[in-house]
């Protein structure tokens, strides 16, 4: 048996709480305003969702 010991960010995601939570203490780790070192995305230009004849199962 061998062991790792991590040392490196973690956190428990048991809720969308603490999910919603740990996605945001990520953020504090970047500067997102930087004009020297500005992050560049691509947008996705999706069509919108239809839904036709459907009906909810209980």
């Amino acid at each position: 048996m061998n062991a790792y010991l991590f040392r490196d960010y973690w956190e428990g995601i048991g809720t969308i709480k603490s999910f919603y939570d740990a996605n945001l203490a990520l953020t504090e780790e970047f500067e997102f305003y930087d004009p020297k070192t500005p992050i560049f995305t691509s947008p996705r230009f999706l069509p919108p969702t239809k839904i036709q004849k459907c009906r909810r199962v209980c």
